[in-house]
């Protein structure tokens, strides 16, 4: 599913916390992790859509890539953004998501934890046997348009 390129945020099921860049970054141009935020702090995540039904997901106006298994926001050319593939999950509530490398979509976001500037984790995603598929809260997002 392709996501509209308005603006929207990003929260783990499981642990209820919002994702974006830290509150406080060095001035460098380094990457910049992206985190679970202070409770009460929200991110504003844009997308540019790549290839049907993915997309580039964006924070404070930087692409975002896979590196060394974790999510971070990417401030030059290179490494290049991480085309994502965004895939409802119904059956865990509305507005409900899995992350996914468009490129291998066993691995994807997990929140290893519920501790507030925890980085996000890219992994090998855990599926239920059950039909609907089950996926672990820790695996899902919940991504809501901003008016």
């Amino acid at each position: 599913m392709s996501l509209p390129s308005n603006q929207f945020t990003i929260c783990n099921k499981a642990y209820g916390l919002y994702v974006g860049r830290p509150q406080r970054e060095d001035k460098s141009l380094l990457p910049k992790p992206i985190v679970a935020l202070p409770e009460g702090v929200r991110s504003a995540w844009t997308t540019k859509s790549s290839k049907p039904n993915t997309s580039i997901l964006m924070v404070g106006g930087a692409p975002t890539a896979a590196m060394t298994n974790q999510v971070f926001a990417i401030l030059l050319p290179e490494p290049p953004a991480t085309t994502w593939k965004i895939m409802p999950v119904p059956q865990a509530g509305a507005n409900t998501y899995l992350i996914t490398k468009a490129d291998n979509p066993s691995q994807g976001w997990v929140m290893p934890s519920g501790q507030s500037n925890t980085q996000v984790a890219v992994r090998p995603l855990i599926m239920g046997p059950s039909d609907p598929p089950y996926y672990p809260p820790n695996q899902l997002w919940t991504i809501i348009p901003q008016n």
